[in-house]
């Protein structure tokens, strides 16, 4: 009852999420077990590059002992994604790219075709960020592929604006307004204001 008051809040803080998944953990019955891979993974999702990155850390990797436990492959998935991610923001590249890769073959094992893409988005932003634009382009490429496959316009968007990215970074500067061109269009569309921001600081 006291976790659900806490994620129930209408803009949870890092105290609250934290105190949610751990009164869960604290509950150990399977289902508040369940409930507390759920905890963990938004609250990832809602303090990323807030400045919590090792507590994230810390809950995540409780979570991942849960979800093995309890079987819960995809909930493992999304684990590794967002662990990926928050190693990646704290420039632990090798571990960033062990969890993301584990990520993506879960997600690809499940049929998880929207979340692979994403989970393929910070794979490609992993690669771009070291300067391996050459992985970088294969698997934006990739995920660019699965997510025009399922006319997913904001997945679209956000893989043009990062290929763009790419190719300015290989010294293709035309290839690259051509990609950004692009993004912006279906952020304006959208209604996106936080791509189209992004898609104009390149």
């Amino acid at each position: 009852v006291v976790a659900m008051y806490y994620c129930n809040l209408s803009q949870p803080g890092a105290d609250e999420w934290f105190a949610a998944f751990e009164h869960l953990e604290a509950a150990a019955e399977s289902r508040d077990l369940q409930e507390a891979i759920r905890v963990a993974i938004h609250a990832a999702y809602a303090l990323e590059g807030s400045g919590h990155a090792r507590e994230l850390q810390g809950i995540l990797r409780r979570a991942s002992g849960y979800a093995v436990r309890l079987n819960d492959t995809m909930g493992e998935a999304e684990i590794q994604c967002r662990l990926g991610a928050i190693l990646r923001l704290m420039g632990q590249y090798a571990e960033a790219e062990v969890c993301l890769k584990t990520s993506v073959a879960m997600h690809r094992q499940g049929n998880e075709r929207e979340l692979t893409g994403w989970v393929l988005y910070e794979l490609t932003v992993l690669y771009y960020e070291i300067g391996d634009f050459q992985q970088a382009k294969f698997y934006g490429e990739d995920a660019l592929a699965l997510f025009q496959e399922m006319s997913l316009a904001r997945g679209d968007a956000y893989m043009h604006m990062i290929l763009g990215q790419i190719s300015h970074g290989r010294g293709k500067y035309h290839d690259a307004q051509e990609h950004f061109k692009y993004a912006l269009t279906i952020f304006i569309e959208l209604h996106d204001p936080i791509g189209r921001a992004l898609t104009l600081g390149n």
